[in-house]
Order: structure tokens, then C-alpha cells, then sequence
């Protein structure tokens, strides 16, 4: 027990920015310029806000090309630290299980929640 403590960590780590990258990336790709402006009040710090966001979204490839590389490299990370862990510690039969497991539980924490939360509050 006392070898997985930092690859657990290091996973919940990589997990955790996983969950920011990927909100950010679904609410930079889901926003509009229209809906920028149709947000709009008058007040001083939200137009602060949607100049900062109007400049991202203008040049949104430039941002969301790097965002997406950051994503990729943090999941074959993680999947490659289950992986090893998985390999070293369990039988090699119970590493596909353990790595099927990891895909379809990191999807769903990591990739459709997170993308859900940044498509439907993408002007927060």
C-alpha cells in the first residue's frame, strides 16, 4: 500500500486538471460572439469579462488547439500510470479489466460531465 500512495495521488491529480481542461475547452468551444454581447448589462467587470472572452473566441484556434493537445497528453498520462500500476501489482489477467474500467470510468468523470457542465454554463 504504502508504493501507490504517490500514483493514486499523481492520477487524482491528472484527474482533477482534467476536469478544468475539459470544462474550459466545452465552454470556449460553445460560445458565441452573439452570446457574449447578448449578455451585456453595462456593468464595468462584466464587460472586462466579455472583452477578455471576445479575444479568446476571435482567435479560439490558437486556444483551443494547445487545450486540446493538454488533454490528450494528461489522459495517456493517467492511463499509462493505472496501467503500470495495475501490471506491477495484480495478475496479468486483471489488467484489461482494470484498464476497461479505467476508460469508461475516466469518460464519464473526466470527458461527458465535465463537457456537459461547460456546454450548459459556457457564459459563466
Amino acid at each position: 500500500m504504502n508504493g501507490l500512495v504517490v500514483p493514486i495521488l499523481g492520477v487524482l491529480l491528472l484527474l482533477g486538471l482534467l476536469v478544468v481542461l475539459v470544462t474550459a475547452e466545452a465552454a470556449l468551444a460553445y460560445t458565441s460572439l452573439a452570446r457574449l454581447a447578448a449578455l451585456d448589462d453595462g456593468s464595468p467587470r462584466l464587460r472586462q469579462r466579455i472583452a477578455r472572452l471576445t479575444a479568446l473566441l476571435e482567435n479560439s484556434q490558437e486556444v483551443l488547439d494547445p487545450l486540446r493537445l493538454a488533454i490528450v497528453t494528461l489522459r495517456l498520462a493517467e492511463a499509462s500510470i493505472v496501467a503500470l500500476v495495475a501490471a506491477d501489482r495484480l495478475a496479468t489477467g486483471w489488467v484489461p479489466a482494470v484498464i476497461v474500467v479505467n476508460v469508461v470510468v475516466v469518460f464519464v468523470v473526466t470527458e461527458a460531465l465535465p463537457r456537459i457542465l461547460g456546454t450548459l454554463h459556457a457564459d459563466r
